[in-house]
């Protein structure tokens, strides 16, 4: 038993490697041992035609002394098309899981399908890590979701859609298995790319997200789209088109700053999930209170620390600019701002008043 346990290990030392070349030299890695426990049932749902199926999912979780509760990571696979379930799709989008388990997070790679509602099934995933969170090793506070096309959309989906979506049915809802009453609220979500589920449920207080997209890929045409839905609701989001990339982004490719998009997910992870622990850039949340918007030049909401920022208020016809509030005051516009820190500036805008008409005497 401890060969095999030794052999799973060392296995898993050999994936991560093979998936970034830098990882089998960086000895700094915080946790370059692993453990993977495959096919854990983490819910029971119900296909129409009343069969029940025990949804699974792989484990990964860091190898060393520590007892200090880690930060959770559920990994979501794209479109599994219409094979029986699971079909080997628990394996799938396993080298993002094994980049992130190498550096100290517990992450869960979601079996899913569509015989049931998917948000259903990975909502019970997140309650589930919840509900035996110290079981796993992790704190229930510092759950994040990473997922890659409709994987993406499902993690943007955790991170804006409240308790009233994706619930179970009556019968899934009475099966302990399901940890009813769990919360399924998560910290932090990235997709690779995705769309945004429910659009109108956006606001500023939902989780931060991570969007990427390929600038070949064809199967999001028109992904600002799905940025302007988030921007004009407020949400804090970091915003990334990928050179060169098609649908499945090349893991190794430079997206930003001479970074590749698992190395900018490592940092916005930091930032979100472990209160800035480790990161070497900051996160730029704009908001507008009234009719306008604010645009960053860079772009980019998520930069290397100290990046000179340009913000501009652009207010909506017959509105102005009245003043920036939260981490930056005044009225200067456009103004100049260092990242020296994670930011959350407002922007506050008011109807325009119409000049007083002078009276002639």
């Amino acid at each position: 038993m401890r060969d095999n346990r030794l052999a799973r290990l060392l296995f898993a030392e050999i994936l991560a490697a093979m998936f970034c070349a830098t990882c089998a030299k960086d000895e700094s890695l915080p946790h370059p041992r692993f453990e993977v426990t495959e096919d854990v049932v983490f819910a029971r749902t119900y296909r129409e035609d009343g069969a029940s199926v025990d949804r699974v999912m792989d484990v990964l979780r860091p190898v060393d002394d520590s007892s200090q509760a880690r930060p959770a990571l559920l990994c979501i696979h794209g479109n599994p098309g219409e094979q029986p379930y699971p079909g080997g799709r628990q394996h799938h989008f396993r080298d993002y899981a094994e980049y992130f388990a190498a550096r100290g997070y517990v992450c869960f790679v979601v079996a899913w399908g569509f015989d049931s509602a998917p948000l259903v099934q990975i909502k019970a995933a997140v309650r589930h890590v919840r509900a035996d969170a110290s079981g796993y090793g992790v704190d229930p506070e510092r759950i994040g979701a990473i997922g890659h096309s409709y994987g993406g959309s499902l993690a943007i989906a955790l991170a804006v859609t409240g308790e009233d979506h994706g619930q179970p049915s009556d019968v899934e809802r009475a099966d302990l298995v399901n940890h009813p009453g769990v919360c399924s609220q998560i910290r932090a979500a990235a997709a690779i790319p995705g769309g945004v589920f429910y659009p109108e449920e956006c606001d500023l207080d939902d989780a931060p997200i991570f969007y990427a997209r390929g600038t070949l890929d064809k199967n999001f045409h028109v992904p600002e789209d799905r940025v302007a839905e988030l921007e004009a609701r407020n949400v804090s989001y970091a915003w990334f088109p990928v050179e060169g990339a098609e649908h499945a982004i090349d893991s190794s490719l430079q997206a930003a700053f001479g970074r590749t998009l698992p190395e900018l997910m490592n940092e916005f992870f930091a930032l979100h999930l472990c209160d800035g622990r480790g990161a070497t850039m900051t996160m730029l949340h704009t908001l507008h209170d009234g009719a306008g918007k604010v645009s960053a030049a860079p772009f980019n909401r998520l930069a290397p620390a100290n990046t000179k920022t340009t913000l501009t208020a652009k207010p909506e016809p017959g509105n102005r600019f009245v003043r920036w509030e939260g981490d930056l005051t005044g009225t200067d516009n456009p103004t100049e701002i260092s990242m020296d820190a994670s930011k959350r500036i407002t922007a506050v805008f008011a109807p325009a008043s119409t000049s007083p008409v002078r009276q002639e005497r």
